[in-house]
């Protein structure tokens, strides 16, 4: 159910660099962000990212599909709370507890020349098996919706972005609002 895989492609896979110890899910409604070399919570009372945040608490929304039909598909959203890692202020990766109950890690990877948002699965954070591709007919992720709960520091927008089920990402953060007024 977790979502469409690229592996199949034969392109060549690179991921992001070495990935800093996740906290512990018990952990993540302890403090908004973390920060540092290792990670250490922030105990401060935030209002924006500090500037060297390497994790970040997010409220992931996973839209499942069902097919129902010829061209029809019935979805369901499910809103988890996620952690969301950082590298110089830029998301690589998005953890969370699937509803299946097993660690689910999308994560950044250069495929080929672009960038894709690839979905792993496994008992421990960050998730390192390759997601199962669903059976023909059986629910899958359709899109993943990704958003920090703390603006980023100075801008003061959200990493905010959709994870699509091929693996493209579509960055809502970068949006302009056309009549900031209205």
């Amino acid at each position: 159910m977790v979502g469409r895989s690229l592996e199949s492609t034969g392109a060549s896979i690179e991921g992001p660099g070495e990935s800093p110890e996740v906290p512990a899910p018990e952990a993540w409604t302890d403090s908004m962000a973390w920060s540092g070399s290792p990670p250490r919570p922030v105990t401060e009372s935030l209002h924006e990212l500090p500037a060297d945040a390497a994790f970040v608490r997010a409220e992931i929304e996973l839209t499942v599909s069902k097919p129902n039909g010829p061209g029809m598909y019935n979805q369901t959203a499910h809103t988890l709370p996620g952690l969301l890692r950082l590298e110089k202020g830029k998301p690589v990766e998005a953890h969370l507890v699937g509803p299946d109950g097993q660690c689910w890690t999308y994560r950044a990877n250069r495929v080929g020349r672009k960038t894709r948002w690839l979905p792993f699965v496994g008992s421990t954070f960050p998730a390192q098996d390759p997601a199962p591709i669903p059976e023909e007919g059986a629910p899958f992720i359709e899109y993943v919706m990704v958003q920090s709960l703390l603006p980023m520091h100075g801008s003061g927008k959200y990493v905010s972005f959709m994870i699509h089920d091929d693996g493209r990402m579509e960055d809502f953060s970068k949006a302009v609002d056309p009549d900031p007024n209205d």
